[in-house]
């Protein structure tokens, strides 16, 4: 690409073509954004899996760690806007990053003091903080939009994102198998050390995308510079001709729309250079009146429709909560299963995430939205009735003595576990493809991130509590089909209410479409 560096111009005299010490810089940059990505849910998934089993094992009842995590969710909802507000000012998310897990890893660590679990407030400022602090593992999200946008590469975000996936599922079974292997201890030991791997990795992130920012992004400034001064500058030392820069300006044009545009405007991408350029001038003039959170807090206060959907989302999330936090909670009491077992559940449900984010657009386009979040409805609620059947079935371990029936327990909470992917995926796509037809076009961004906090920090926090004291007083059966009745209810929710105030309109493009499912896979992950 055109430079005003001195070693490049001379580098493209002797070649005769620009572009080979870019490439390399993209693919770079792009690799520390894998690996970003990858090393920050390894460092997640064993404090979110193996967390509350830790509790269990000091002590602590079902009611008392359900609330705990609830207070946790409460903490991490208010935090997270306060580190995307912190990122925002400093115009540095990845040292905003860095601090916020520094202390979440620190604070983490005062668990291991067994008297602090003596002390009921003590032990839930503590929790509390550590959830604070864990709510800036967002701000990943936005230094991997940051770098995708310098480098210009032209890899989605999805492409990023899906191997937090992975690295979700495959921490949960590599941390479970050192937690079994070394004790709780452990876990502790594993937050520290992947702490450390996310901060460099981040702050790598960050220096590298500075250093080699993309020609048409100012990196001290983060305003658009143009081609032009670069073209001339070449033309005039090389004699180019206008055809051999006509690349070049088309380049100009899509650098435009992918440095000023949000979530919104780029679902209005089109192919063709002069809709890029038309895209660019709404975007400037968009950019006026953009609004961040609590202009999206206003507004959505006046929308009846998207009101009613978060509700739809803080229901749906609490049966998510119920059979990703609880089960795993009454498994391990009820049946003494191995912590390599849990992870291995976790890795397999991650799985089975992937065919059915795949084939998420062919769903949406066959039967729209409703239909779709009815889906996951009734999947959720299959694995709930099949997870009572299996409570009743096997009372316990005494039930498990011999290895048929051990071997007929694993295969039964697998099979459970393979619904996990229709759970989730076809509710959060509808979802997605739901907030993009009813928030405007300027709080886009604004409508999902709400979205996003309803489904998992509030609904988290909302079902742990609900669902702990119901199994805690009742048993893990009766709480399964209590959650398989609570499934039926807000299936008719989404059936009565939602379709009264649906506005979703099939999308007008592949473009579109995309854009959707992008961010569909990015956030769900």
């Amino acid at each position: 690409l055109p430079s005003n560096d001195p070693d490049h111009v001379s580098q493209k005299r002797s070649s005769g073509t620009y572009g080979f010490n870019y490439s390399s810089i993209v693919l770079t940059m792009m690799l520390r954004v894998k690996t970003l990505n990858f090393v920050s849910l390894l460092l997640i998934a064993a404090k979110v899996k193996y967390f509350p089993l830790f509790l269990d094992d000091a002590g602590l009842s079902a009611s008392q760690i359900g609330f705990l995590l609830g207070v946790g969710g409460v903490a991490q909802l208010i935090a997270t806007p306060i580190w995307g507000a912190l990122a925002d000012w400093t115009k540095r998310p990845s040292v905003i990053l860095g601090v916020s897990l520094t202390m979440w890893a620190v604070v983490l660590q005062s668990f291991q003091l067994q008297w602090l679990l003596r002390y009921p407030l003590l032990c839930i400022c503590a929790y509390a903080a550590t959830c604070a602090f864990e709510g800036a593992v967002s701000l990943i999200d936005v230094v991997t939009l940051s770098a995708l946008k310098k480098s210009g590469g032209g890899e989605s975000y999805g492409n990023q994102r899906w191997l937090a996936s992975l690295g979700f599922g495959s921490g949960c079974l590599a941390s479970g198998y050192v937690v079994e292997i070394f004790g709780y201890m452990a876990l502790f030991v594993w937050s520290i050390g992947f702490a450390l791997l996310t901060i460099i990795a981040a702050l790598s992130l960050d220096h590298g995308s500075q250093n080699h920012h993309h020609p048409g992004v100012d990196g001290r400034k983060g305003s658009k510079t143009s081609f032009k001064n670069h073209r001339n500058e070449d033309a005039e030392n090389e004699n180019d001709s206008p055809d051999q820069l006509q690349p070049f300006r088309e380049l100009e044009d899509v650098t435009a729309a992918a440095t000023s545009n949000d979530v919104g405007t780029a679902s209005m991408s089109t192919t063709d250079s002069s809709g890029l350029r038309r895209i660019s001038g709404e975007v400037k003039e968009e950019d006026k009146n953009r609004g961040g959170l609590l202009k999206g807090l206003h507004l959505a206060r006046g929308n009846v429709a998207f009101r009613n959907f978060l509700g739809s989302a803080v229901m749906f999330g609490s049966l998510v909560c119920l059979v990703e936090q609880i089960m795993i909670l009454h498994i391990q009491q009820a049946y003494q299963v191995s912590k390599t077992f849990v992870g291995f559940l976790t890795l397999f449900g991650t799985v089975s995430e992937i065919p059915v984010f795949c084939y998420s657009d062919l769903l949406l386009k066959s039967v729209g939205v409703e239909t779709a979040m009815l889906i996951s409805h009734l999947s959720i609620a299959l694995r709930l009735l099949m997870l009572a059947g299996i409570s009743l079935y096997f009372k316990g371990t005494e039930t498990m003595e011999t290895r048929s029936s051990e071997m007929l327990f694993g295969f039964g909470i697998l099979l459970t576990q393979s619904l996990h992917g229709l759970s989730l995926v076809p509710y959060w796509s509808a979802g997605v493809e739901r907030i993009f037809s009813i928030a405007p076009n300027d709080l886009k961004g604004a409508y999902l991130g709400l979205f996003s906090m309803s489904f998992f920090p509030l609904a988290f926090s909302i079902g742990s509590v609900v669902w702990s004291v119901i199994y805690e007083r009742y048993g893990g059966a009766a709480t399964y089909v209590a959650g398989t009745c609570f499934a039926a209810l807000s299936s008719l929710y989404v059936r009565s209410v939602l379709s009264l105030n649906s506005t979703t309109k099939t999308p007008s493009s592949t473009s579109d479409t995309m854009t959707t499912m992008n961010a569909a896979v990015n956030i769900g992950s």
